[in-house]
């Protein structure tokens, strides 16, 4: 397995591990939530993907970006934006590939169509998987009120009953067909998380928050692939609706897995990766 390194950062950047050979076309890991880089170290790893320098970003509130609190931004989604092109302006200079998953992917999107240093660089190829577009304006009270809540939970009985309950949501039952080896290592990815760091990253950077996504102009000419697990009924739903936002993206529905499609089912995943990536 090839070794991860950090990068030597300034006071108050996103941390982020970089792997593969130096002179390969760079790849942007934005991880889902309650996880951190660490997550795409075995499936990056996979015999199935090109040589590429893979750059794994701990979002805010999680692994060693844990201290980074956008609570204090007048608008943490521009903030976001605005840390992310810091974080990685030293690193990135060309064109570079961007993959995200469930809460990385709703920042993979939103990044890639208004980060200041991907319009700057360009992005050579998008994949999102299982992230969500946005919520109708009907729909995101009810999302606000349950993250304000999860956040008071998490605040008041800790992060261990708080990783307890998301295990047993429904979101994730089609997880209890991975062998227990790597349900094992997911659970220690999520307990090293800090409740105060999830926190912050639930009242500001929730679902609930996001701005919508598919009523902007189409971006005809951005390459992607988008994929949704076919157990996961309710975000293979949403697949039409990236459509009209990304007219050039490929939808995909992976048979047999559910949310987390790169941990149920790492060789499509591999392959729909290495397929987006094709072109560099």
């Amino acid at each position: 397995m090839s070794r991860w390194r950090w990068l030597p950062q300034p006071p108050g950047h996103l941390a982020v591990a970089v792997t593969g050979p130096a002179a390969a076309p760079p790849v942007v890991l934005l991880h889902g939530f309650l996880a951190d880089g660490r997550a795409w170290r075995d499936v990056v790893n996979g015999p199935n993907l090109p040589p590429r320098r893979w750059l794994a970003v701990d979002l805010p509130g999680h692994g060693r970006s844990a201290g980074i609190a956008l609570a204090k931004s007048e608008n943490p989604w521009l903030a976001l934006l605005d840390l992310l092109d810091r974080s990685l302006s030293n690193t990135l200079h060309g064109p570079f590939a961007l993959v995200g998953y469930s809460a990385g992917g709703r920042v993979a999107a939103w990044w890639a169509l208004h980060g200041q240093l991907s319009q700057k660089l360009g992005i050579s190829a998008l994949v999102l998987e299982s992230a969500h577009p946005g919520l109708l304006d009907v729909e995101r009270p009810a999302r606000l009120a349950q993250d304000q809540q999860r956040a008071r939970d998490l605040a008041s009985h800790g992060l261990t009953a708080f990783v307890d309950a998301w295990q047993r949501l429904p979101l994730f039952a089609s997880q209890l067909g991975c062998d227990q080896t790597t349900l094992c290592k997911q659970r220690r990815l999520r307990l090293a998380q800090t409740a105060s760091g999830l926190v912050d990253h639930l009242q500001t950077l929730g679902n609930g928050a996001m701005p919508r996504l598919d009523t902007l102009p189409p971006r005809t000419h951005l390459p992607a692939i988008v994929l949704s697990g076919q157990l996961d009924t309710a975000y293979c739903a949403l697949l039409p609706r990236w459509s009209q936002l990304l007219p050039a993206a490929q939808l995909r529905v992976v048979a047999g897995a559910g949310h987390n499609v790169h941990l149920e089912a790492p060789g499509p995943w591999q392959h729909a990766v290495a397929e987006a990536l094709g072109g560099q």
